[in-house]
């Protein structure tokens, strides 16, 4: 990250903000992650890079259903959902829709859940994913 901020590059900066929200978020440390992400994403929706958005509002969406704030995550997925929509970016839509999947089966809203994770594993099937029953809850 030290390179990315010589060089001014916002979006490497963005970037690796991003990454580190990951690590924290595999560790467990929803706060800190929260956090990262809220950083990348700021930077990010400044510089314009709509689908690093997406990917970024998925992941704040994963954090909040982790801590069981169920409603910002269906917000945010929803967020993420629109924009990869926009952009037809179709991997980035599978996941949205399968992690709302994952969302509707936490809250017992089965119906709707199967719904998402189905068209979440079409889509992946669609893109030939190897392995879309895990590729749908990522």
């Amino acid at each position: 990250m030290r390179i990315a901020k010589v060089n001014s590059d916002r979006e490497g900066v963005a970037k690796a903000i991003f990454q580190k929200g990951r690590i924290f978020g595999l560790k467990g440390e929803c706060d800190i992650a929260l956090t990262r992400f809220d950083e990348s994403l700021q930077i990010l929706t400044e510089l314009g890079t709509r689908d690093d958005v997406s990917k970024c509002l998925h992941q704040i969406g994963v954090i909040h259903f982790l801590r069981g704030d169920y409603e910002t995550a269906l917000v945010k997925l929803e967020e993420s959902l629109k924009i990869s929509e926009e952009l037809g970016n179709r991997p980035q839509l599978a996941k949205s829709h399968g992690q709302r999947g994952v969302l509707f089966r936490a809250t017992k809203r089965f119906p709707e859940a199967f719904d998402q994770l189905f068209l979440a594993m079409m889509i992946f099937a669609e893109l030939e994913f190897p392995d879309v029953t895990h590729a749908a809850c990522a």
